[in-house]
Formats: structure tokens, C-alpha cells, sequence
């Protein structure tokens, strides 16, 4: 059994007299947000009620298939139980382990923990994050079940190598960008020297970044397309515009809405770039060129992609992954469908196809 107190960091969040003990179950699930200095903070996700469903609690790999109304429930029912670390590992170091020792369980876990009361649930956004139930300030956590921990993932952890070479083999062994995520967050890979926690966000953004990188390489010497491809995919909450062209693996991503949609498609095409998104945009950019990146390396297929797009009904509550699970959607129709919706069929040329404003693609019955 597994006990760590962390008191003397907590006593700015919450009077000790309000904490009581709470016995609640999490999938498991671990996300870590910056504090302040070199102080983070790390909350446990986890609900009081155990559900046989809980282990897809925080996999989205899981939830093809699910409304998004299941999801959103699934996600409110989980607590966030706050600890505050040193970010440099070199305070808190029990508490630490054992948050590492949760994120490498591969089924749910009993925890108790010594924490607020508990809030009536509701949901709560996390800007480039999943959404989660409640925060709740704690101060100990006994780890009650015995956690099943992936023997590849705490190998690959265990391993003195840099961050980048981890990432790539966890991928490799068919780890969810999640799960890769979370482990280098809580200070999980890297040289054992440097190793540090970060926030969530920025994990997500390095294990994404590296993806990218080690992807272009491996498909340095593979076909690309012969054509320039225009597919559009719309699942009633994101809709997409897919702009596959002939060229080395790439992919760039452009919001669109009434600033831009009348802009030519070609003009949308030669002028973005990486670094055009905003502070907004950033984190759904990250999500959808994995999407992308992630269909080329299961095809074997570069090409230079440019992903146009569009809030059916404002942004979703599930963040950049709702657009991650559509890209991925639209990506793998475009250049694996053997009859392939073009909707720059009806076009003469594909200049003609280019020329035209992007709002035709999104908004012409014959884009349907």
C-alpha cells in the first residue's frame, strides 16, 4: 500500500479542518497544470462511484461510437483531486512515485484520499485539455488496489534515453498519444538527469512535435499522391475540408469562419504555415496534424496536407479531440478511398477547384 501526506504544500488551498477522507476509483487518470515558480499541479481523476465502464473514462480511444452526450457524463463524474509537487522532483518525491505508479496501471485503481469535501458535479473546462468534473483540494492519497502496471511502458521508462527516443517506441508499441502524454508530464522519460514534470499541454505538444519529426523521416523514401485531392468530412459537430497535395510529408491547419471564407482556397494553401495559428487555435492545430501525421504512417502515403476547419455549432466541449477524431476520419477517406467524395469533382481543372472561395466547399449542396 501506497500512503503519501502532502500537508505542507496544501495548507494554502484548504483549511485542514474541512478534509475528510474519500474512497474513489480512477481509470487511471493524471493531468498536470502549471502553478507557479516550479510548482505544479497534478490532479488524480476519479470518481466515488466505480462503474465497470471506468477504464474509458480518460481513453478516447474507446469512445468511437459514443455520443458526445456519454462522453461529456463520463468525464463529469471525474473529480479532480489536486496535489501540489516541485516540478524539479526534487521535493515531494513520494508523492511523485506514486502518481507515477497510478499512470502505469492498464485498469482502474481504489484510492483514498484525504481531501475537501466533494462539490455537486459539474462540468469544467480545461483550455487544450479534456473537460473534468470538480477540482478538490487534497492532501494524502493511499493507493487501496494493487495497480496493474504496463511491463513495455514502465520498461520504456525505466530506460536512460533521451525524451524524443522514449516518445517514438511508446507510439511504436501502439501507446495512445494520451498515455504518452501523461508519462511525460509526471517526469516519466527523458535522460534520467533532465527528466522534470510539465504541464499536460505542453506534453502533448513535444510527444506531437516528435511524432511529426520521426514520421517525415520514415516516409522520406515512400510514394506520395499523384494528384491534388479535396475531400470534405462533417460529422454534424466538426466539418472538415481535406487539401491533399503531391509533395513530402506535411500538414498545416487553418480555422475558417467569417474572416476567411471568402478568401480563394488557394491563397488559404500558400499562405499558412505552422506558426500562423493563434493562441486558440494552437492546441486544435497540435491534435489535428497528429490526426493527419498518424493516417500517412498507416498508409504509407506523404503528401502535404492542408486541413480547413469549421465550428458547426461552436467550439466542442471535447476540445481538440473532438477535432482529432474527425481529421483522423476525414485524413484516411481522402487518401484511402477507392471512390473518393471529391468535392472539386465537378470542376474543370483543379485550378478552377483552387480558385474558388473556401465557403463553396462548406456551403454548396454539391460539397455535401
Amino acid at each position: 500500500m501506497l500512503v503519501m501526506d502532502q500537508r505542507r504544500a496544501q495548507t494554502r488551498l484548504v483549511e485542514p479542518t474541512a478534509m475528510r477522507y474519500h474512497t474513489v476509483f480512477t481509470p487511471p487518470g493524471i493531468i498536470v497544470e502549471q502553478m507557479r515558480h516550479n510548482l505544479v499541479i497534478a490532479s488524480v481523476l476519479a470518481t466515488p462511484t466505480f462503474s465497470d465502464h471506468l477504464a474509458i473514462y480518460d481513453h478516447p480511444r474507446a469512445w468511437r461510437g459514443l455520443s458526445q452526450r456519454a462522453i461529456l457524463t463520463m468525464r463529469e463524474h471525474l473529480y479532480a483531486f489536486q496535489f501540489v509537487v516541485d516540478s524539479r522532483m526534487s521535493d515531494y518525491i513520494d508523492t511523485i512515485r506514486s502518481l507515477q505508479t497510478l499512470a502505469l496501471s492498464v485498469t482502474p485503481v481504489a484510492i483514498g484520499v484525504e481531501a475537501g469535501p466533494l462539490p455537486p458535479r459539474h462540468l469544467v473546462r480545461r483550455r487544450g485539455l479534456l473537460p473534468t468534473g470538480p477540482a478538490v483540494s487534497a492532501v494524502q492519497l493511499e493507493i487501496l488496489s494493487e495497480p496493474e502496471a504496463s511491463t513495455v511502458a514502465k520498461r520504456v521508462c525505466e530506460r536512460d534515453i533521451p525524451a524524443a527516443e522514449g516518445i517514438w517506441r511508446l507510439l511504436d508499441y501502439d501507446y495512445t498519444i494520451d498515455q504518452v502524454a501523461r508519462f511525460l508530464s509526471l517526469g516519466m522519460l527523458g535522460t534520467h538527469s533532465r527528466r522534470r514534470l510539465v504541464p499536460t499541454r505542453v506534453a502533448y505538444r513535444v510527444v506531437i512535435n516528435t511524432f511529426a519529426q520521426r514520421v517525415r523521416e520514415r516516409l522520406e523514401d515512400q510514394p506520395t499522391i499523384e494528384n491534388v485531392r479535396i475531400l470534405r468530412h462533417t460529422n454534424g459537430v466538426e466539418d472538415i475540408i481535406v487539401v491533399a497535395m503531391p509533395g513530402p510529408a506535411d500538414v498545416r491547419y487553418v480555422e475558417v469562419d467569417k474572416r476567411n471564407a471568402n478568401v480563394p482556397l488557394t491563397d488559404l494553401i500558400t499562405k499558412t504555415d505552422s506558426g500562423s495559428d493563434g493562441p486558440q487555435e494552437v492546441p486544435t492545430a497540435e491534435h489535428a496534424r497528429f490526426a493527419a501525421f498518424t493516417q500517412m504512417l498507416r498508409l504509407g502515403l506523404q503528401c502535404d496536407i492542408v486541413l480547413l476547419h469549421r465550428f458547426v455549432r461552436g467550439r466542442s466541449q471535447l476540445g481538440p479531440w473532438s477535432v482529432r477524431a474527425a481529421v483522423d476520419d476525414a485524413v484516411r477517406d481522402c487518401l484511402a478511398g477507392a471512390e473518393m467524395q471529391d468535392v472539386g469533382r465537378e470542376a474543370d481543372t483543379i485550378t478552377d477547384a483552387l480558385a474558388r472561395p473556401v465557403q463553396h466547399y462548406f456551403f454548396s449542396q454539391s460539397a455535401v
